[in-house]
């Protein structure tokens, strides 16, 4: 009877810790920051079967503020292979649109030396910048087209030039007459010799891309189709944190680079992005939209402007679910107890001086234990442990030299497909840096 008595009081104790466990706090300035995910593929990708409708409402009941699909740019209307219009199918799907949640507009540039995500507002004229790669041969290059436009054929667009570094074999159905014709004006020196070592030839794509008041995002930068351009143009941010963050990934690898960034005096967002092809078939078993979820800082301005304003000021931080927890990083420059400096801020002024840091997180759950890790310049400057209890974690630094200040979040991971939680490792939120003496 003992026996049974204390299984019984075992039981009840473990359901009370359970029960305890999922009771959530939220901060106070939970409407200030709007989700979603900054890299999501629909049926219009030719490796993807998700249907625009199914993702649109999987968005909405997950609480998204903003919504974008970046389909790979290979579906530009074409007929016999030949580009005729500039439209994104992406962007005719009669469900692109939401009630509630703020719809950007996106691609996935995609070429065979690396892939990038372009965001907008508004739509745009993608033709041109689909053409500033070639996926079928190298047709030559030459820089001050991309001022003029493009060369015409019989009223049909050609690219100006090739950044590519593919390797490029010779199609059974290849018109001989075309590929001599392609020869005569193809650069003698290797096309990945040019990407690789003349590193300034991918400026004209990034400076092209702002030209038309887009925002340039590097994609998965050592996953497949890695970024094999340098790292060091005027890019708006770079993903980070791709789909799971251990299975399958290289997202370890793509810290190391945004901290070797950073370290370099770089000012450079961090972002997530799920990458997911597949949200009803085997994959959502274990990676779904918003595996990593983007958190952005608009302060309650519901405009595709102030998402993408925020995503290039870094106001960002990653969270490995939709209803995962979101670290809430902040600073206090100048000792008056009050934390107005935000991720992506830069105190100019502040080497020397005693800067207090504040991490708290929304949607902190009960009793559970948080492992916090701050980078600072590359390197782990603390590793520490907070709970509920302790409510926010303080620390205090005098940097005596540019430095850079992000706070990584470890724990369990409950939230998520069934299997996920085995696959996305102990990473539960990753913030952006607060800069100090950064040159603007």
């Amino acid at each position: 009877m003992q026996i049974i008595n204390r299984t019984f009081f075992f039981l009840i104790l473990t359901g009370i810790l359970i029960l305890s466990s999922c009771e959530v706090s939220y901060l106070d300035n939970d409407d200030e920051w709007i989700s979603g995910d900054f890299h999501l593929h629909s049926d219009n990708s030719d490796d993807s079967d998700s249907d625009m409708a199914e993702l649109i409402s999987y968005a909405e009941n997950a609480g998204f503020g903003f919504f974008v699909v970046a389909d790979h740019d290979k579906h530009v209307i074409q007929e016999d292979g030949v580009l005729i219009d500039d439209r994104l199918e992406t962007w005719d799907d009669e469900d692109y649109t939401s009630d509630s949640m703020i719809i950007l507009y996106g691609t996935e540039w995609t070429a065979c030396y690396g892939h990038a995500n372009f965001f907008s507002a508004e739509p745009w004229d993608h033709l041109y910048l689909y053409q500033m790669k070639v996926e079928d041969r190298v047709i030559g290059w030459d820089p001050t087209y991309l001022s003029e436009g493009w060369h015409t054929t019989d009223g049909k667009s050609s690219a100006p030039f090739s950044l590519s570094s593919c390797v490029f074999e010779e199609s059974e159905e290849s018109d001989s007459s075309k590929d001599d014709e392609v020869a005569s004006r193809t650069p003698s020196i290797d096309s990945s010799i040019m990407v690789r070592e003349n590193k300034w030839l991918i400026s004209y794509l990034v400076d092209e891309v702002h030209n038309l008041g887009l925002h340039f995002s590097v994609n998965h930068p050592y996953n497949d189709n890695p970024w094999e351009p340098n790292f060091y143009e005027d890019y708006d941010d770079m993903e980070v944190w791709n789909g799971l963050y251990l299975l399958g990934t290289q997202n370890v690898k793509a810290l190391e680079k945004w901290d070797e960034i950073l370290t370099s005096g770089r000012m450079l967002t961090g972002r997530g992005g799920s990458d997911c092809h597949h949200i009803s078939s085997f994959e959502s078993n274990f990676l779904l939209m918003g595996n990593p979820t983007t958190w952005v800082k608009t302060d309650g301005e519901e405009t595709g402007e102030a998402v993408l304003e925020a995503l290039k000021k870094g106001r960002v931080s990653i969270s490995y679910d939709p209803e995962g927890e979101r670290v809430d990083y902040t600073a206090d420059a100048d000792g008056d107890g009050s934390y107005e400096t935000l991720p992506g801020d830069n105190l100019t002024d502040g080497i020397g001086s005693t800067i207090n840091f504040k991490i708290a997180l929304d949607r902190m759950v009960k009793n559970k234990i948080y492992f916090v890790r701050v980078i600072k310049n590359g390197e782990i400057f603390i590793r520490d442990s907070f709970t509920s209890r302790d409510g926010t974690y303080l620390f205090s630094d005098t940097p005596d030299a540019r430095s850079y200040y992000r706070v990584e979040i470890r724990g369990s991971n409950p939230e998520g497909p069934d299997l996920s939680a085995l696959l996305q490792g102990t990473m539960i939120a990753v913030s952006n840096p607060v800069y100090v003496g950064y040159d603007e």
